[in-house]
């Protein structure tokens, strides 16, 4: 199990903060319908709520795409030395 755990543990990573972003794009893309079919504005807490919840998730998957890009190539590097 040890031998596999940096594998299971790097597809966790990649797909779990990916999952997060979906979630807050589709309930950002929901609110947006109700109130648009309602014919009514959204809140301003709903607007903070969303907001947040999306800037996060987005700023999460960046980051995480850049500490997978960088560890990626020193263990590139890595193998070429050895």
């Amino acid at each position: 199990m040890s031998k596999y755990f940096p594998y299971i543990a790097g597809s966790m990573a990649g797909t779990v903060h990916e999952t997060f972003l979906a979630i807050y794009s589709g309930k950002l893309i929901q609110s947006l319908a109700v109130a648009t079919s309602q014919g009514s504005f959204l809140s301003v807490d709903q607007i903070i709520y969303n907001g947040i919840g999306f800037s996060v998730a987005a700023v999460s998957t960046a980051a995480i795409t850049i500490y997978a890009k960088k560890a990626l190539q020193k263990l590139q590097a890595d193998d070429e030395l050895c």
